[in-house]
């Protein structure tokens, strides 16, 4: 399970001194800004109007701001407007210093998760922002990228990066055109078979799903550098998603990566995003303003092609007609990610845009549906090696290693890491891989979920639920953690598990694993009875 990312928290009353401090240009003067207006400060603040004027009753009984009535520029009618007083202004000096110390999660240049304070995020993301831009964005969204559309343009250009140093430059760092080196993949034919099939079929999306370490993102790696026809014109982006990643992040890297700039946006994608801190994102206009570009630039691409094929010739690149999007690791996405997903399922149907989603669970951000994903969604379960093609890759093995294929399978259930660990140290068990199915399966579940595939594994065939649900004492459905993920599964003798993860409970203690026997077997015998 994957650990909340910290969340920056600014009392209101701080949010309303860092404001008027830099609005100290507008005191006695005539005519005012909208910024020092009750609707003014509640939008810079992320406040509701009436919470500023709670607030402003407070800070004037200390003395710290003054009131009064002003003309307001571009308004018909004259407004109450706020100010620091000398104090106040003393007061927000110091707390401004106390705050450029609060820490702030940002994704620099190169793409790292790090912790900065909030005086010095600035200069790390290029970006001309004040202290409380920097505070609002890290309280409403976690994590502040490099990048960002929202942040204004790129200032430095003495510092040489990839890409264009301007607008939305840096949100490279996202993301990359090329797939990442994938190890060496040993059979898997059916499996890309079957990618090939859907690259030249209809169905806009594909999903590759399995638990940890299965060899999903070596797969779709490996066909990308081996197998994908090249006489498609198409230009990738691979996102290898991150729990901090959210809807606005993956949309200002898709926009990045579609060049989409301030000088280049007929479809207005950029003023779709939020544009203050806490503001909603509507996707949905979202969706249909990017659909209308793909479909766009699509039409002018196919119009243009002669052209752009000469201009192949003498060295330039023709416009891809197909963008070809995969999405690395979505399960760490929230429900709002998964949304936008959805949105961009949507888009797919109707331009030239194709993804691929890389995940240990089965998505839910659409319908599962036959009638719904026909002709829509391929789906590929990837399970582990069969006994063929672990036999096949046993040609690499030692020599003096005792064990058959049919061993392998049943004591790795096929998993490539464990076969990988085997090649190189002759052990099918090796330390490092039980320690990985700990870390990346076992560790991060529940007690209670651990215990449920504990008991199971002490038989050698599927047992009906209410036996298990007895033996574990396991008071609810089937977990559905365990099902999305594979470890658990229907079968038409009862419940079943991934044979990885059985072998690994399999090493527990002999008195762990005894006490689980004795559970399973007198749920066994008073099903029996009962029956």
């Amino acid at each position: 399970m994957d650990t909340p990312l910290p969340r920056v928290t600014v009392a209101v009353e701080d949010r309303i001194l860092l404001h008027l401090l830099g609005q100290l240009d507008e005191r006695d003067r005539y005519i005012v800004s909208r910024q020092v207006t009750r609707r003014g400060i509640a939008d810079a603040c992320g406040l509701h109007p009436p919470n500023v004027s709670r607030s402003m009753k407070s800070l004037e009984r200390r003395h710290l701001v003054k009131s009064g009535t002003a003309s307001v520029r571009q308004e018909s009618r004259r407004q109450k407007a706020w100010h620091l007083t000398e104090g106040g202004e003393k007061h927000a000096h110091e707390r401004r210093k106390g705050l450029g110390d609060t820490m702030v999660l940002i994704r620099d240049a190169r793409g790292r998760l790090i912790e900065v304070p909030a005086k010095e995020v600035g200069e790390r993301l290029d970006a001309n922002m004040d202290l409380l831009s920097i505070l609002m964005y890290a309280s409403a969204e976690g994590v502040l990228t490099y990048g960002d559309v929202r942040f204004g343009p790129i200032h430095r250009t003495d510092r040489p990066e990839p890409g264009r140093l301007i607008l939305l430059s840096g949100a490279h760092a996202t993301y990359d055109i090329n797939p990442p080196e994938p190890r060496r993949v040993h059979g898997r034919e059916n499996e890309l078979g079957k990618i090939d099939e859907w690259l030249e079929g209809v169905n806009t999306a594909l999903v590759v799903h399995g638990i940890a370490g299965i060899g999903k993102s070596t797969l779709v790696a490996h066909w990308l550098a081996t197998r994908r026809p090249h006489e498609v014109e198409y230009s990738l982006c691979w996102y290898p998603t991150q729990p901090w990643d959210t809807p606005v992040g993956l949309a200002t890297s898709l926009l990045h990566r579609l060049n989409v700039s301030v000088e280049k946006d007929p479809y207005h994608l950029i003023t779709s995003l939020p544009q203050r801190p806490g503001q909603e994102f509507d996707i949905d206009a979202f969706r249909r303003r990017l659909s209308a570009f793909l479909v766009d630039s699509s039409t002018q691409a196919d119009r243009h092609r002669p052209k752009m094929k000469k201009k192949e010739e003498e060295g330039g690149l023709p416009r891809p007609l197909i963008w070809l999007f995969v999405f690395d690791d979505i399960h760490h996405l929230d429900k709002n990610g998964m949304a936008m997903l959805g949105a961009l399922l949507q888009i797919a149907e109707k331009t030239p845009l194709r993804l691929i989603l890389i995940s240990r669970t089965r998505p839910t951000f659409y319908d599962r549906r036959d009638v719904h994903i026909r002709d829509k969604v391929t789906e590929i379960a990837l399970d582990g090696l069969t006994p063929d093609e672990i036999e096949d890759w046993m040609t690499n093995f030692d020599d003096g290693l005792t064990l058959d294929a049919s061993d392998l399978h049943e004591r790795t259930a096929g998993h490539p890491l464990a076969l990988e660990l085997l090649e190189l140290y002759g052990s099918p068990t090796h330390p490092d891989w039980r320690s990985f199915l700990d870390v990346e399966v076992l560790d991060v579940l529940p007690d209670e979920e651990r215990r449920l595939l504990a008991v199971l594994a002490e038989s050698d065939r599927p047992v009906e639920w209410k036996i298990l649900q007895r033996a574990a004492a396991w008071e609810e459905p089937p977990p559905e953690r365990l099902l999305l993920h594979g470890l658990l599964y229907e079968t038409d003798d009862g419940f079943w598990m991934h044979e990885a993860i059985r072998d690994r409970l399999l090493l527990a203690g002999p008195r762990t694993r005894a006490k689980n026997a004795e559970h399973l077997q007198r749920s066994i015998k008073e099903d029996t009875e009962e029956v």
